[in-house]
Protein backbone atom coordinates (compact mmCIF):
# COMPACT_ATOMS: atom_id res chain seq x y z
CA UNK A 1 0.00 0.00 0.00
CA UNK A 2 0.89 3.38 -0.78
CA UNK A 3 2.34 5.66 2.25
CA UNK A 4 -0.63 7.83 3.80
CA UNK A 5 -1.39 10.83 1.76
CA UNK A 6 -1.92 12.62 5.02
CA UNK A 7 0.89 12.64 7.34
CA UNK A 8 -0.45 14.30 10.11
CA UNK A 9 -3.68 11.89 10.63
CA UNK A 10 -2.99 9.38 13.67
CA UNK A 11 -4.62 6.63 11.20
CA UNK A 12 -2.75 5.49 8.86
CA UNK A 13 -4.90 5.54 6.08
CA UNK A 14 -4.96 6.43 2.22
CA UNK A 15 -7.83 8.87 2.77
CA UNK A 16 -6.79 12.34 1.10
CA UNK A 17 -7.63 14.62 3.66
CA UNK A 18 -6.94 14.02 7.75
CA UNK A 19 -9.74 11.53 8.78
CA UNK A 20 -9.43 12.28 12.53
CA UNK A 21 -9.89 16.55 12.33
CA UNK A 22 -12.34 17.59 13.88
CA UNK A 23 -12.64 20.06 10.41
CA UNK A 24 -13.18 16.92 8.65
CA UNK A 25 -16.17 15.26 10.90
CA UNK A 26 -18.08 18.58 10.82
CA UNK A 27 -17.62 18.64 6.57
CA UNK A 28 -18.77 15.44 6.37
CA UNK A 29 -21.38 15.71 8.61
CA UNK A 30 -22.71 18.68 6.26
CA UNK A 31 -21.47 17.11 2.77
CA UNK A 32 -23.83 13.56 3.73
CA UNK A 33 -26.77 15.62 4.42
CA UNK A 34 -26.61 17.57 1.15
CA UNK A 35 -25.92 14.22 -0.95
CA UNK A 36 -29.04 12.00 0.76
CA UNK A 37 -31.22 14.78 0.04
CA UNK A 38 -30.07 15.69 -3.40
CA UNK A 39 -30.10 11.83 -4.06
CA UNK A 40 -33.75 11.99 -2.81
CA UNK A 41 -33.38 10.10 0.28
CA UNK A 42 -30.96 7.21 1.27
CA UNK A 43 -31.83 4.70 -1.81
CA UNK A 44 -34.53 6.08 -3.99
CA UNK A 45 -33.70 3.24 -7.04
CA UNK A 46 -34.77 0.45 -4.31
CA UNK A 47 -38.42 -0.21 -5.11
CA UNK A 48 -38.39 -2.92 -2.69
CA UNK A 49 -36.69 -3.23 0.53
CA UNK A 50 -38.30 -5.55 2.29
CA UNK A 51 -35.99 -7.97 1.64
CA UNK A 52 -32.81 -6.57 2.93
CA UNK A 53 -32.55 -6.81 6.56
CA UNK A 54 -28.66 -7.05 7.36
CA UNK A 55 -26.89 -3.39 5.80
CA UNK A 56 -23.75 -2.51 5.77
CA UNK A 57 -22.19 1.14 5.25
CA UNK A 58 -18.44 1.21 4.29
CA UNK A 59 -16.46 4.41 4.69
CA UNK A 60 -19.28 5.49 7.05
CA UNK A 61 -17.43 8.34 8.18
CA UNK A 62 -19.49 10.00 11.01
CA UNK A 63 -22.49 7.70 10.14
CA UNK A 64 -25.22 9.98 8.49
CA UNK A 65 -26.29 6.89 6.30
CA UNK A 66 -26.00 4.67 8.25
CA UNK A 67 -28.33 6.64 10.70
CA UNK A 68 -30.65 8.16 8.36
CA UNK A 69 -31.55 4.21 7.38
CA UNK A 70 -31.67 3.17 11.28
CA UNK A 71 -34.09 5.44 11.61
CA UNK A 72 -36.44 4.90 9.18
CA UNK A 73 -36.36 1.32 8.72
CA UNK A 74 -35.88 0.42 12.49
CA UNK A 75 -36.67 -3.27 11.70
CA UNK A 76 -33.24 -3.42 10.02
CA UNK A 77 -29.57 -3.90 11.11
CA UNK A 78 -27.65 -1.39 10.10
CA UNK A 79 -23.73 -1.68 10.39
CA UNK A 80 -21.37 1.50 9.52
CA UNK A 81 -17.32 1.12 9.68
CA UNK A 82 -14.71 3.27 9.53
CA UNK A 83 -10.82 3.80 9.49
CA UNK A 84 -11.21 6.80 11.74
CA UNK A 85 -11.56 6.15 15.54
CA UNK A 86 -12.88 9.92 15.70
CA UNK A 87 -15.67 8.76 13.39
CA UNK A 88 -16.43 5.63 14.85
CA UNK A 89 -17.00 7.69 18.44
CA UNK A 90 -19.08 10.49 16.30
CA UNK A 91 -21.61 8.29 15.09
CA UNK A 92 -21.88 5.93 18.15
CA UNK A 93 -22.58 8.69 20.30
CA UNK A 94 -25.45 10.27 17.64
CA UNK A 95 -27.28 6.01 17.80
CA UNK A 96 -27.12 6.27 21.61
CA UNK A 97 -28.43 9.92 21.28
CA UNK A 98 -31.23 9.42 19.05
CA UNK A 99 -32.19 5.73 20.56
CA UNK A 100 -31.12 3.58 17.43
CA UNK A 101 -30.49 0.61 18.84
CA UNK A 102 -30.70 -0.91 15.56
CA UNK A 103 -27.40 1.01 14.16
CA UNK A 104 -23.78 -0.41 15.49
CA UNK A 105 -20.86 0.95 13.96
CA UNK A 106 -16.92 -0.27 14.08
CA UNK A 107 -13.24 0.84 12.89
CA UNK A 108 -12.32 -1.43 10.41
CA UNK A 109 -9.82 -0.34 6.79
CA UNK A 110 -12.19 -0.73 3.98
CA UNK A 111 -8.90 -1.79 1.80
CA UNK A 112 -7.76 -4.47 3.70
CA UNK A 113 -10.28 -7.61 4.25
CA UNK A 114 -12.76 -7.22 6.87
CA UNK A 115 -13.11 -9.01 9.96
CA UNK A 116 -16.69 -9.92 9.42
CA UNK A 117 -18.51 -13.50 8.71
CA UNK A 118 -19.04 -14.41 4.56
CA UNK A 119 -22.60 -14.02 3.19
CA UNK A 120 -23.67 -11.31 6.38
CA UNK A 121 -25.23 -8.56 4.39
CA UNK A 122 -28.43 -8.21 2.38
CA UNK A 123 -26.66 -4.94 1.14
CA UNK A 124 -23.69 -2.94 1.16
CA UNK A 125 -23.46 1.02 0.33
CA UNK A 126 -20.56 2.94 0.05
CA UNK A 127 -20.46 6.42 -1.08
CA UNK A 128 -17.31 8.78 -2.19
CA UNK A 129 -14.80 6.17 -1.83
CA UNK A 130 -12.74 8.16 -4.48
CA UNK A 131 -10.71 9.99 -1.69
CA UNK A 132 -10.55 6.26 0.36
CA UNK A 133 -9.11 3.56 -2.28
CA UNK A 134 -6.16 3.99 -4.49
CA UNK A 135 -7.43 2.41 -8.03
CA UNK A 136 -5.36 -0.46 -7.43
CA UNK A 137 -7.50 -1.49 -4.59
CA UNK A 138 -10.77 -1.26 -6.29
CA UNK A 139 -10.99 -4.99 -7.85
CA UNK A 140 -10.39 -6.84 -4.18
CA UNK A 141 -12.58 -3.70 -2.59
CA UNK A 142 -15.47 -5.80 -4.69
CA UNK A 143 -14.21 -8.93 -4.27
CA UNK A 144 -14.61 -8.37 -0.51
CA UNK A 145 -17.86 -6.90 -0.91
CA UNK A 146 -19.05 -10.47 -3.13
CA UNK A 147 -18.13 -12.02 0.06
CA UNK A 148 -19.90 -9.80 2.71
CA UNK A 149 -22.85 -10.35 0.63
CA UNK A 150 -26.13 -13.07 1.06
CA UNK A 151 -27.00 -14.61 -2.40
CA UNK A 152 -29.52 -11.92 -4.08
CA UNK A 153 -27.54 -9.26 -1.59
CA UNK A 154 -27.35 -5.67 -3.43
CA UNK A 155 -23.57 -4.13 -4.07
CA UNK A 156 -24.46 0.02 -3.93
CA UNK A 157 -22.03 2.39 -5.10
CA UNK A 158 -21.85 6.18 -5.66
CA UNK A 159 -19.21 8.56 -6.96
CA UNK A 160 -19.08 11.97 -7.89
CA UNK A 161 -17.34 14.30 -10.34
CA UNK A 162 -16.44 17.81 -8.94
CA UNK A 163 -18.58 20.84 -9.60
CA UNK A 164 -18.99 22.74 -12.72
CA UNK A 165 -18.96 26.88 -11.79
CA UNK A 166 -18.63 30.05 -13.18
CA UNK A 167 -15.72 30.59 -11.01
CA UNK A 168 -11.97 30.89 -12.59
CA UNK A 169 -10.82 30.58 -9.26
CA UNK A 170 -12.60 27.26 -8.62
CA UNK A 171 -12.33 25.60 -12.26
CA UNK A 172 -8.40 26.28 -11.59
CA UNK A 173 -7.99 24.51 -8.24
CA UNK A 174 -10.82 21.75 -9.51
CA UNK A 175 -8.56 21.03 -11.94
CA UNK A 176 -5.78 20.64 -10.02
CA UNK A 177 -7.25 18.85 -7.59
CA UNK A 178 -8.19 16.35 -9.75
CA UNK A 179 -4.77 16.24 -11.40
CA UNK A 180 -3.25 15.60 -7.66
CA UNK A 181 -5.71 12.86 -6.92
CA UNK A 182 -4.37 11.16 -10.41
CA UNK A 183 -1.20 11.45 -9.91
CA UNK A 184 -1.61 10.08 -6.20
CA UNK A 185 -3.60 6.81 -7.58
CA UNK A 186 -6.76 7.83 -6.92
CA UNK A 187 -9.94 7.65 -9.60
CA UNK A 188 -9.67 6.14 -13.30
CA UNK A 189 -9.41 9.39 -15.19
CA UNK A 190 -6.55 8.56 -18.25
CA UNK A 191 -4.89 11.64 -17.51
CA UNK A 192 -6.25 13.71 -14.49
CA UNK A 193 -9.55 15.77 -15.79
CA UNK A 194 -11.94 14.38 -14.07
CA UNK A 195 -12.06 11.63 -11.16
CA UNK A 196 -13.28 9.24 -13.59
CA UNK A 197 -15.20 7.12 -11.49
CA UNK A 198 -18.79 7.26 -12.85
CA UNK A 199 -17.69 5.60 -16.18
CA UNK A 200 -16.42 2.71 -14.03
CA UNK A 201 -18.62 1.55 -10.96
CA UNK A 202 -21.27 -0.55 -13.61
CA UNK A 203 -18.78 -1.77 -15.43
CA UNK A 204 -16.89 -3.12 -12.50
CA UNK A 205 -19.86 -4.63 -10.93
CA UNK A 206 -20.69 -6.53 -14.35
CA UNK A 207 -16.88 -7.69 -14.63
CA UNK A 208 -17.18 -9.17 -11.17
CA UNK A 209 -20.35 -11.02 -11.49
CA UNK A 210 -22.95 -8.60 -10.31
CA UNK A 211 -26.05 -9.46 -12.27
CA UNK A 212 -29.35 -6.44 -12.91
CA UNK A 213 -26.39 -3.76 -12.93
CA UNK A 214 -28.23 -0.54 -13.43
CA UNK A 215 -27.33 3.34 -12.82
CA UNK A 216 -29.11 6.48 -11.72
CA UNK A 217 -28.01 10.09 -11.87
CA UNK A 218 -28.63 12.97 -9.73
CA UNK A 219 -27.18 16.19 -9.65
CA UNK A 220 -27.24 19.64 -6.95
CA UNK A 221 -27.52 22.59 -8.07
CA UNK A 222 -25.70 24.87 -5.45
CA UNK A 223 -25.89 28.24 -7.26
CA UNK A 224 -26.48 31.88 -5.58
CA UNK A 225 -29.92 31.89 -4.50
CA UNK A 226 -30.28 27.80 -3.93
CA UNK A 227 -30.96 26.30 -0.75
CA UNK A 228 -27.49 24.64 -0.99
CA UNK A 229 -25.79 27.37 -1.77
CA UNK A 230 -24.59 27.86 1.74
CA UNK A 231 -23.57 24.24 2.83
CA UNK A 232 -21.91 23.51 -0.68
CA UNK A 233 -19.62 26.79 0.41
CA UNK A 234 -18.76 25.69 3.02
CA UNK A 235 -18.49 21.82 2.24
CA UNK A 236 -15.84 23.31 -0.33
CA UNK A 237 -13.99 25.94 1.60
CA UNK A 238 -13.29 22.90 3.88
CA UNK A 239 -11.89 20.88 1.12
CA UNK A 240 -9.75 23.75 -0.83
CA UNK A 241 -8.15 24.24 2.75
CA UNK A 242 -7.33 20.63 3.51
CA UNK A 243 -6.29 19.76 0.58
CA UNK A 244 -3.66 22.53 -0.04
CA UNK A 245 -0.59 20.16 1.57
CA UNK A 246 -1.16 17.30 -0.89
CA UNK A 247 -1.18 19.61 -3.94
CA UNK A 248 1.80 21.06 -2.74
CA UNK A 249 3.13 17.74 -2.29
CA UNK A 250 2.55 17.13 -6.17
CA UNK A 251 3.69 20.27 -7.68
CA UNK A 252 0.64 21.72 -8.55
CA UNK A 253 1.33 25.42 -7.09
CA UNK A 254 4.34 27.32 -7.48
CA UNK A 255 4.57 28.46 -4.04
CA UNK A 256 2.54 28.02 -1.03
CA UNK A 257 1.28 31.71 -1.30
CA UNK A 258 0.25 31.23 -5.07
CA UNK A 259 -1.88 28.52 -3.80
CA UNK A 260 -3.31 30.51 -0.76
CA UNK A 261 -4.36 33.71 -3.10
CA UNK A 262 -6.00 31.51 -5.75
CA UNK A 263 -7.76 29.29 -2.62
CA UNK A 264 -9.25 32.81 -0.92
CA UNK A 265 -10.58 33.65 -4.20
CA UNK A 266 -12.15 30.33 -5.24
CA UNK A 267 -13.62 31.06 -1.54
CA UNK A 268 -14.64 33.82 -2.35
CA UNK A 269 -16.51 33.62 -5.27
CA UNK A 270 -18.28 30.60 -3.98
CA UNK A 271 -19.75 32.84 -1.29
CA UNK A 272 -21.30 35.19 -4.14
CA UNK A 273 -24.71 35.39 -5.42
CA UNK A 274 -23.69 35.22 -9.06
CA UNK A 275 -21.95 31.74 -8.63
CA UNK A 276 -22.89 29.29 -10.60
CA UNK A 277 -22.66 25.59 -9.87
CA UNK A 278 -23.91 21.90 -10.71
CA UNK A 279 -22.40 19.01 -9.56
CA UNK A 280 -23.47 15.70 -10.78
CA UNK A 281 -23.52 11.84 -8.90
CA UNK A 282 -23.84 8.70 -10.36
CA UNK A 283 -25.13 5.39 -8.17
CA UNK A 284 -24.31 2.00 -9.81
CA UNK A 285 -25.41 -1.26 -7.94
CA UNK A 286 -25.69 -5.04 -8.90
CA UNK A 287 -27.06 -8.17 -7.37
CA UNK A 288 -24.95 -10.92 -6.34
CA UNK A 289 -26.81 -14.06 -8.22
CA UNK A 290 -28.32 -16.25 -6.04
CA UNK A 291 -26.43 -18.83 -7.00
CA UNK A 292 -22.63 -18.67 -7.73
CA UNK A 293 -20.40 -21.18 -9.42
Amino acid sequence: MAEPVNPKSSTKSTYVLDADSELELSRLVMADRLLTKDMGGVWPEQANVSTIQYVLDLACGPGGWVLDVAGAYPEKEVMGIDISEAMVRYAKAQARAHHLDNADFAVMDVSKPLDIPDESFDLINARYLVGVLLREKWPAFIQECWRLLRPGGILRLTEPELPVTNSIACDQINHMITLAMHRAGYGFSPQGYQFGMMMELEPRLREAGFEKTYVRSSASNASGGTKNHEVNAQNLSIVYSQIQPLLMKLGLAASPEELLTLSDQACSDLQGGNFHSIQIYLTAWGRKPLETA
